[in-house]
């Protein structure tokens, strides 16, 4: 019995310290899906907006910037041709996890990207996303968009 207690200390000390440097470690970013975001900046930062038919899924989502767009159709219209004359070098800053199974990939992280106003001098924001993707037959397509910008610096 006192051996069980023993394995059973052992292996919740073992977790303890195992978690700590999970949760403190910069993840490594997962190739397939370093390809996947990849594909969507260079759409982005090369000015685009037709590369999206094909990288969008038909039934996409998108939340961010205060309203929801659900399909492809209206989130290239209402949000990559009204975004992207006005935003350039997308770039994400930092992963904090990604993965892909058979059918679903997926990458939560930072992002910077310079912001053009048509008036006054660019300036580089950030912010937060999660990208979801699914498989369809051997597509995948961006199915889930995800983001939240950072609150504006204050200027001192």
């Amino acid at each position: 019995m006192q051996s069980v207690f023993r394995t059973t200390g052992v292996m919740f000390i073992l977790l303890f310290l195992f978690s700590g440097s999970v949760l403190y470690a910069q993840p490594t970013p997962n190739p397939e899906v370093n390809k996947l975001m990849s594909e969507f900046m260079d759409a982005w930062n090369t000015d685009f907006p037709e590369a999206f038919e094909e990288i969008f899924d038909e039934n996409v989502t998108f939340i961010g910037q205060g309203f929801p767009i659900l399909g492809k159709s209206d989130l290239i219209e209402k949000w990559v041709k009204w975004q992207m004359p006005t935003s350039k070098d997308l770039k994400v800053i930092q992963v904090f996890t990604d993965g892909i199974s058979d059918n679903i990939a997926y990458q939560t992280g930072r992002w910077s990207l310079l912001f053009i106003p048509t008036e006054g001098d660019p300036v580089t924001t950030t912010g937060s996303h999660s990208f979801i993707w699914k498989k369809s037959g051997d597509k995948w397509l961006l199915h889930s968009i995800m983001i939240a910008n950072d609150p504006p610096k204050q200027q001192q």
